[in-house]
């Protein structure tokens, strides 16, 4: 089951009135969000809301996760001895400068493109 707005909507409106909730991204396993009984019922809007902030959180982790693990890995690139010619090393930079910039892509973390590695 994939955790949406939906899904956490018809989780509540299934459980109205229990009075404590406590959601659970069943893909993963790992808890996202608590409720207690002294804290007022959000409504299914709030719910969807925190849905959609939250696995915009995850997708986030997710691409900058990939963007450390790129910049890692090429960061022999930029090193005085390594054994690339001049262009080879400007290509390698301005790819490293978009990993860099990839947060501030318009639709990131949904829906940007990914630089793609020098060949």
């Amino acid at each position: 089951m994939t955790l949406n707005a939906n899904t956490v909507a018809r989780y509540i409106a299934d459980n109205s009135g229990t009075g404590a909730f406590l959601l659970k991204d069943t893909g993963s396993g790992e808890f996202i969000h608590t409720w207690s009984v002294n804290i007022a019922q959000p409504t299914s809007g709030q719910l969807a809301t925190i849905a959609t902030t939250l696995a915009d959180e995850k997708a986030a982790a997710i691409e900058r996760a990939w963007r450390d693990s790129e910049l890692l890995s090429s960061d022999f690139t930029q090193l005085a001895d390594a054994d690339l010619t001049a262009g080879e090393v400007t290509d390698w930079a301005t790819y490293r400068q978009e990993l860099r910039d990839l947060p501030t892509l318009t639709g990131f973390p949904n829906t940007h493109t990914r630089p793609t590695a020098p060949a």
